[in-house]
């Protein structure tokens, strides 16, 4: 267990008669570790039985192997159990990469005027305000556009920035209420 502790294994292979500590042992110990709860286990072993095997699964298995073990066999299975740890790595940073974006996004959302505010300032100064956010992996800021309004629906002098500070636009456009 302690070499476990200075390396991160994609995958490992494991004999259930070992010297110190058997493999069911250790199979234990290595689910409880939450740094390790993920890597695929093979289990080599010349038990056979169905409770033996009912066992090494129990203990945390995802795959086993019965001894004499044919090369191509083991190869076969690595593969497959190293590329299903890949996708479920992929899985996993992709969701904690959505759930960033999304915390993003909600906090951005949440620095926006509400409505009733831009309302408000339209109402009282003649000013209109609007604002775009959009989600973007390519671009960062946000869009306002200022502009001087002159009834619901109107022509504006307007002037749209990002505030990651360049102009986008310059020109008339129309104010919707």
């Amino acid at each position: 267990m302690e070499k476990l502790a200075s390396f991160d294994p994609d995958i490992v292979i494991l004999d259930v008669m070992m010297p110190k500590m058997d493999g069911l042992e250790f199979l234990r110990h290595l689910r409880a570790d939450p740094e390790h709860s993920t890597v695929p286990v093979l289990v080599q072993t010349a038990l056979s039985s169905p409770s033996d095997r009912d066992n090494v699964y129990k203990a945390g298995a995802t795959d086993m192997l019965n001894k004499p073990i044919s090369a191509g066999e083991l190869l076969v299975r690595m593969r497959t159990h190293l590329e299903n740890r890949l996708l479920f790595k992929s899985l996993q940073d992709r969701m904690r990469l959505e759930a960033e974006v999304n915390a993003a996004r909600q906090m951005q959302e949440a620095l926006l005027p509400q409505q009733a505010l831009l309302d408000d300032i339209r109402k009282n100064h003649d000013l209109c305000i609007r604002t775009h956010f959009e989600t973007s992996s390519e671009l960062g800021g946000d869009l306002w556009e200022l502009g001087k309004a002159a009834g619901i629906l109107s022509k504006c002098s307007s002037l749209i920035f990002v505030t990651t500070g360049w102009a986008l636009r310059s020109t008339p456009s129309t104010c919707m209420h």
